[in-house]
């Protein structure tokens, strides 16, 4: 960044472009020609469906439902119409849940 001209701030901690910098070494940094390092932020949805696939939960018609009601939750392994998992999930403004398989007895708090 020196070679460039760009300047060393010691109290921001972060580099700037100087009157004697040359911009052209400098496009590869500049923020219009820097690609996104991440992807789309997902729905609070979208992440607790995420949560529950890691807790083994099998997940099938309107599920994840959250309306901050207790939910059972069919998990891998379980026998048609038994539902070994449960989940409550909130979008009240506090974005959050809890889910447990009781099959495994692993549980999961999550915020969005």
């Amino acid at each position: 960044m020196k070679a460039t001209g760009a300047l060393w701030d010691k109290a921001a901690k972060s580099w700037y472009v100087g009157p004697k910098a040359n911009l052209e070494k400098l496009q590869h940094w500049i923020p219009d020609n820097v690609q996104d390092q991440e992807g789309p932020a997902l729905s609070p949805r979208e992440e607790f469906t995420h949560i529950l696939r890691e807790l083994g939960a099998t997940i099938a018609g309107e599920h994840p439902i959250m309306d901050g009601k207790l939910q059972r939750i069919a998990t891998n392994g379980d026998k048609t119409n038994e539902k070994s998992g449960f989940y409550v999930a909130f979008l009240d403004g506090h974005l959050a849940g809890y889910a447990k398989n009781n099959r495994t007895g692993e549980e999961i708090r999550w915020k969005s």
